[in-house]
C-alpha cells in the first residue's frame, strides 16, 4: 500500500526538528514496502505486517520538508506482545524513526509466535 503525497523540495539536513509537537501535527499513513526474509529475524505474515503498518503515521513536518527514508526494525515478540523493539537500520531522520517506533509500539496484541521478526518501514512521497 503506497499513500501518495505531493512531494516538496527536500531539505538535506534534519537538525531542525519539530517546532510543533508530534501530537499537534495531522498524520497520514506511511508508504510501505515490505520484503520478507527467510533469515533470522524471521519473516512476518503479511496480514500482521499490514496491521502494524496501518498504525504508522507519516509526520506532517517530514512530508513538508520532503524527508523520505527506509528504516528496518527488529521486533522481539513474547506471548503475543512486543517484548523489545530495536532499530536495525535508520531512515536517516530521527522524526521518521520515532514515528515508526511509536506506531509499532501502539499494537497491543501481535498474533505471532515467540521470536524475532524483521519489519522494514518505508516513508516515501510521490
Amino acid at each position: 500500500m503506497v499513500k501518495t503525497v505531493k512531494k516538496q523540495e527536500p531539505i538535506q539536513n534534519n537538525t531542525a526538528e519539530a517546532s510543533l509537537s508530534d501530537s499537534e501535527l495531522p498524520q497520514e499513513q506511511a508508504s510501505v514496502a515490505y520484503t520478507p526474509t527467510s533469515t533470522n529475524p524471521g519473516a512476518m505474515p503479511a496480514n500482521v505486517e499490514q496491521m502494524i503498518l496501518t498504525q504508522i503515521s507519516y509526520p506532517r513536518q517530514a512530508r513538508r520538508k520532503g524527508w523520505e527514508g527506509k528504516a528496518t526494525f527488529h521486533l522481539d515478540v513474547r506471548e503475543q506482545k512486543l517484548a523489545h523493539l530495536d532499530i536495525f537500520h535508520s531512515s536517516g531522520y530521527k522524526l521518521l524513526d520515532r514515528a515508526a517506533m511509536r506506531g509499532i509500539r501502539a499494537i497491543d496484541h501481535l498474533p505471532l509466535a515467540n521470536g524475532l521478526y524483521r519489519l522494514p518501514v518505508e516513508f516515501r512521497l510521490q
